[in-house]
C-alpha cells in the first residue's frame, strides 16, 4: 500500500555531515540566501536534506529547483525510495553537483513525492555586488 511521506522539514546547505557512530547529522552553513560572484552563477555543489515521516511503499522523489522571477526550471533529479514504517523519520539527503543560477533573485526549491507536491523552501541567490 502506498503512503506518501509528510516532510518534517527541507533544508539546503553546503555541506552535511553525518556522525559515524551515532549518525546524528550536521547541516553545514544552511543557506537562506546565496551569494555568487556574477550572472550566470558558476556551478555549485550544495545538498538539499529533507526529512520525511509517515510514508509507506517504494516511491520516486523528484527535487526541483526554479527561478520565480522566469519560472523557468534550473534543476530536477529524481531517485527512488522505500518507506517502510509510518511514524519512523527518514533523513534524505541529496548532493547537487553542479547547480548553476541563471539570475538574480528567489528561487524555488520543491519535492514531490510520485509527483505530489511534499515540501517547499525557498533560495535568494544575489550578486556579491548587491550584498548589504
Amino acid at each position: 500500500m502506498l503512503k506518501l511521506p509528510v516532510a518534517i522539514g527541507l533544508k539546503m546547505c553546503q555541506q552535511v555531515v553525518i556522525e559515524e557512530t551515532t549518525r546524528h547529522v550536521t547541516l553545514v552553513n544552511r543557506l537562506r540566501r546565496l551569494v555568487v560572484e556574477s550572472f550566470p552563477s558558476a556551478a555549485k555543489e550544495l545538498v538539499v536534506c529533507a526529512i520525511l515521516t509517515d510514508g509507506l511503499s517504494e516511491m520516486d522523489l523528484t527535487l526541483e529547483i526554479a527561478s520565480l522571477v522566469s519560472m523557468d526550471s534550473v534543476h530536477s533529479f529524481t531517485w527512488k525510495i522505500k518507506l517502510g514504517e509510518a511514524l519512523r523519520e527518514t533523513w534524505c539527503h541529496l548532493k547537487l553537483n553542479r547547480v548553476a543560477f541563471p539570475e538574480n533573485g528567489r528561487y524555488q526549491v520543491s519535492l514531490l513525492a510520485n509527483r505530489e507536491f511534499v515540501a517547499q523552501m525557498t533560495l535568494d541567490v544575489v550578486s556579491k555586488g548587491e550584498v548589504s
